[in-house]
């Protein structure tokens, strides 16, 4: 699996649960203190990953299961950090 393949799989978790939790993505916004919903567009689409200063809140906000999310976090790094190391790895 490739990085943007990592960042999408994160930005379609969290799409899937802000549309479960029937959240429109200016409110996660507004709820993260952001201006603009660009960011959460931008984490949805796979262009970024959240901040870690939003990850709580995010947890919070979307009931999210802790643990879940962080093996779909980790994932990503997982795979950023082989690639990094030019680590080759099987998907």
């Amino acid at each position: 699996m490739s990085e943007d393949k990592s960042f999408k799989k994160v930005g379609k978790y969290l799409r899937q649960r802000r549309v479960d939790m029937g959240f429109t993505q200016q409110e996660v916004a507004s709820f993260l203190d952001y201006t603009t919903s660009q960011f959460i567009s931008n984490w949805e689409r796979g262009e970024a990953l959240p901040p870690k200063s939003c990850l709580k809140k995010l947890v919070k906000l979307y009931s999210l299961d802790s643990k879940e999310f962080v093996n779909i976090m980790l994932e990503h790094h997982k795979i950023e950090l082989n690639k990094a190391l030019n680590i080759s790895t099987k998907e």
